[in-house]
Order: structure tokens, then C-alpha cells, then sequence
């Protein structure tokens, strides 16, 4: 009986497994990295320069901008995600 928390087995062997198990990491670690890095990357840039723009400041001083701004992003990746995919 195969273990349920192993890599999945594809028809030609355990090479494709490997491989398929470095593509989701590699995946992973673009979908993780690239926000993360765009994040710390803007924090850094804003704070050199000692100034954050006008806009930026405008959406932070209200926390239901801010929140009700990126639940909308998520919202609409979600449903281009659905749309892509089918």
C-alpha cells in the first residue's frame, strides 16, 4: 500500500516524480519569493529615500482601505486563476 504523504508516481517512473516534485518547488518558491522580495525591496527603497508617496500614505492611514484593497486583489486573482484554467 503506498504511503499518502509521498511523491506522486506517473506512469514512466520515479524519475518524473523527481522532477515533478522540483517544478512545484521551483513553483513554490517564485510564488513565495517574488511578493516577498517586491515587499522588502519597496519597505527598503521608501524608507532610504525617508519619504513613502502620497497615495501609498493615503491607503495605510485607513486599515478598511487597505484591507478591503487587497481582499479585492485576491478576489479577482482567484476567479483569473478559475478563468485560466478551464
Amino acid at each position: 500500500m503506498p504511503s499518502l504523504g509521498g511523491p506522486i508516481l506517473l506512469n514512466r517512473g520515479c524519475q518524473q516524480a523527481i522532477t515533478l516534485n522540483r517544478l512545484m518547488g521551483l513553483e513554490l518558491l517564485l510564488a513565495l519569493g517574488i511578493p516577498i522580495l517586491l515587499l522588502v525591496g519597496g519597505t527598503l527603497y521608501f524608507a532610504a529615500r525617508g519619504r513613502f508617496p502620497k497615495k501609498l500614505k493615503r491607503i495605510t492611514s485607513r486599515d478598511a482601505i487597505l484591507w478591503n484593497t487587497l481582499l479585492g486583489l485576491t478576489i479577482a486573482l482567484v476567479v483569473v486563476r478559475y478563468l485560466t484554467r478551464r
